[in-house]
């Protein structure tokens, strides 16, 4: 048993790392301060799909079509966001071994909305109210740090994450961006 904790220690301070420094990379570049180009919605919901799509023999995340796919988003605001798909995409792979992720976009009240929606078995009705803080975690061997950075990097996006709904049949998780 000892092993075992050892392990998830180092397993989670790596993904802990990984996260860190995925996001001061993000953050110097967002710092240059450049908008220099721009992604549809689409190319920025398959970056983050493809992410998971590689690793493993079957794809558990899919992106919908949707009316909404050409719209833009500017390089700033995307660079800060896929790190923040990335992390909602993760934890609803991680709520169950066959767990699926899709992804879509949609056009709402003047606002371009990224989904992240699963089939899993949803949050702990107790653990909804502490989502976004740092040290929160449902997850055996989560830090609660992940969810708490996605926060800080909406905020700086100037874009809002929020939980849409949670049941026992899944997930959204919803990235609202200002249009």
């Amino acid at each position: 048993q000892l092993k075992s904790t050892e392990e998830n220690l180092r397993s989670t301070t790596r993904k802990i790392e990984n996260l860190v420094t995925q996001t001061l990379n993000t953050l110097r570049e967002c710092d240059l301060n450049e908008e220099s180009y721009s992604f549809e919605a689409q190319e920025v919901l398959n970056l983050a799909a493809n992410k998971f799509n590689e690793e493993g023999p079957e794809s558990r995340v899919s992106v919908l079509e949707s009316d909404s796919s050409d719209e833009k988003i500017d390089n700033l605001k995307a660079n800060l966001i896929l790190p923040i798909l990335h992390n909602l995409i993760q934890n609803s792979i991680d709520s169950g071994p066959s767990v699926k992720v899709f992804l879509l976009a949609e056009q709402k009240n003047r606002s371009l909305i990224l989904s992240v929606r699963d089939n899993g078995p949803g949050i702990a009705e107790e653990q909804k109210q502490n989502l976004f803080k740092p040290v929160h975690s449902q997850k055996e061997s989560g830090s609660g740090i992940g969810l708490a950075i996605c926060r800080e990097l909406a905020e700086r996006a100037g874009v809002t994450i929020q939980l849409v709904k949670s049941t026992d049949k899944g997930t959204t998780v919803s990235v609202v961006i200002p249009q």
